[in-house]
């Protein structure tokens, strides 16, 4: 499948789904957040694990997309704590190679998916992909289809 047939399946999928995205450096998060608005209908932006919290509990998301190493609140601890208000939550982390040693730590906390930084577009796009088509699988499957989802 081909780049643009992959994005335009995944625009489909991810059609009314709400994003938090958790980055602390200002340049990948601009510019993901930027990719990530044109796939999805809401992203949420926040810069550390203490304010990407205190965003998921005020609402919710389909997706939670975050770093690992930031200031406040790491991503582990984060992702530990959502997983108790939403132990279904999905998550994809973002890593740099030398953060491999948290990665026991996230697979037990059920995070399957992965992008090593730097990150590349088409490698976002093909995991964002798998994920979304797994989001919106487990919706219908469950008998949770949303109006969104509609045509």
């Amino acid at each position: 499948m081909s780049l643009k047939e992959t994005l335009d399946q995944l625009a489909f999928y991810a059609k009314g789904m709400r994003v938090l995205y958790v980055e602390d450096e200002n340049q990948i998060r601009e510019n993901t957040q930027l990719l990530l608005s044109k796939i999805f209908s809401d992203v949420q932006t926040a810069t550390n694990g203490n304010q990407g919290l205190a965003l998921y509990q005020s609402s919710s998301f389909d997706l939670v997309i975050t770093d690992i190493l930031m200031p406040e609140m790491n991503g582990v601890a984060m992702i530990r704590k959502i997983k108790e208000l939403t132990p279904s939550q999905p998550f994809i982390v973002t890593s740099a190679c030398e953060e491999s040693n948290y990665l026991v730590d996230l697979i037990n906390l059920g995070v399957a998916q992965f992008l090593i930084k730097p990150m590349k577009t088409d490698q976002i796009i093909k995991i964002l992909n798998e994920v979304v088509q797994n989001i919106y699988n487990g919706r219908i499957r469950d008998g949770r289809k949303v109006k969104e989802f509609k045509d």
